[in-house]
């Protein structure tokens, strides 16, 4: 399946050592490339698939290969559009999500006595709790933005208030508002639309 990011992403300010293969002399140098190439690509179909449904989702996946050549919905999407940034840029929201999975998934690791953490030779270990909570949180904000699952009650006398905390004074339109926006150009619906829900530094 076509992925909308790459291994190029995570060498700047998402950086991920090794993210792309060097030449080396002699000996090969063991790379991070892969197992990032198979991150993107996982995360990109979690992601997607939890925002557009199975239908907008395959239907993106048929555009993706020939973007240029598609419909003007899937490049706006894709390339952004407006206060929409798309998918397809430096501070992607599918760089965040990938590299949140990535710093994840390499903190600790199966062993045959449960889950480990490895340990650094003449280095110190330090938590990657703020890293995950960073990106975490750009994640969400690109992604729902202050829009949430469960919506937000206030009681007072006699009255009671309903919020759902969405915001329309953004500088960047986040994907959930986007969809909203646009739902008859993409056919989307909102009860589709799948939150996720926020980790701070100590992992909750």
């Amino acid at each position: 399946m076509p992925s909308i990011i790459n291994n190029t992403y995570f060498v700047n300010d998402l950086e991920i050592p090794k993210a792309i293969a060097q030449p080396s002399i002699g000996l090969n140098t063991p790379t991070a490339t892969q197992s990032i190439t198979d991150c993107i690509a996982y995360t990109e179909k979690d992601v997607l698939l939890r925002a557009l449904g199975f239908t907008l989702y395959n239907e993106l996946q048929t555009a993706l290969p020939i973007i240029d050549g598609s419909l003007q919905k899937w490049k706006d999407l894709v390339n952004g559009v407006g206060k929409w940034e798309g998918l397809n840029n430096s501070k992607s929201l599918l760089a965040y999500a990938t590299y949140y999975n990535y710093l994840l998934r390499q903190s600790d690791y199966w062993a045959t006595t449960g889950v480990v953490k490895a340990e650094s030779a003449n280095a110190t270990n330090v938590t990657p709790a703020y890293k995950l909570a960073y990106a975490n949180q750009v994640f969400i904000n690109k992604y729902q933005g202050e829009n949430c699952k469960h919506p937000y009650f206030a009681n007072g006398i006699g009255w009671e208030y309903k919020d759902w905390y969405g915001t329309e004074n953004e500088e960047q339109l986040n994907l959930y508002t986007y969809l909203r926006d646009n739902s008859e150009l993409y056919g989307w619906e909102a009860s589709k639309f799948r939150f996720f829900e926020t980790v701070n530094t100590f992992g909750l």
